[in-house]
């Protein structure tokens, strides 16, 4: 499990700073989307598809550069040893 959150450690600092945000305040933080949209000045459907758009730049860094690589269902599978890729 250490070597995937150093993956996912590795491809957050790969996202833009408003990917990066809305992840770590969300997924890793637990702040609501609400709360998040209010802190922000956006509205609640700006901050659900920034962050699913943000979800979906994060999977495919973790594709193309950590070799991560997830199952049918969008569970991760498996991932080869930090520092793998580019």
């Amino acid at each position: 499990m250490d070597a995937l959150a150093g993956h996912v450690g590795r491809s957050l600092k790969a996202l833009d700073p408003d990917d990066r945000d809305v992840i770590l305040r969300c997924d890793i933080e637990g702040q609501t989307q609400a709360a998040y949209a209010t802190a922000h000045e956006l509205t609640l459907p700006a901050v659900k598809s920034r962050i699913q758009r943000a979800r979906a730049r994060l999977r495919q860094h973790m594709v193309h550069h950590s070799g991560v690589r997830f199952d049918a269902a969008g569970q991760v599978c498996c991932h080869g040893p930090f520092g793998q890729g580019n």
